[in-house]
């Protein structure tokens, strides 16, 4: 039986960004977990920061990185992950610092 997962992770970003270094983020986490891509990832870079967002059929990836580095990721997905891996890869991908993370069991509503 699944767990719906929601991982929410929070950190400062001790590298350069851009948007192929975002877009590569993406693909490579939603490798790393074994879930499957919908259509192409939505890549942002706007006067807030870069936005990376990935639909996938189990729900959707999605990172923000503010102009001052502030880095605000997650992963919901109806399927389960290891979150300790999720978060690993996060914090060596960026080279965050000052990471905060939370993983929230969402329910599991019975349809009767």
């Amino acid at each position: 039986m699944y767990r719906p997962q929601h991982l929410v992770v929070d950190g400062l970003v001790c590298r350069d960004v851009n948007l192929d270094r975002v877009g590569y983020y993406i693909d490579t986490l939603i490798d790393l977990i074994g879930m499957h891509e919908l259509g192409v990832p939505q890549l942002y870079a706007i006067p807030e920061g870069w936005i990376g967002m990935q639909v996938i059929a189990e729900s959707h990836v999605s990172v923000h990185i503010k102009p001052d580095y502030q880095y605000y990721g997650d992963v919901f997905s109806c399927m389960e992950f290891d979150s300790e891996v999720v978060v690993a890869f996060m914090v060596d991908y960026w080279r965050l610092d000052k990471v905060e993370y939370h993983t929230i069991n969402r329910s599991q509503l019975v349809v009767r």
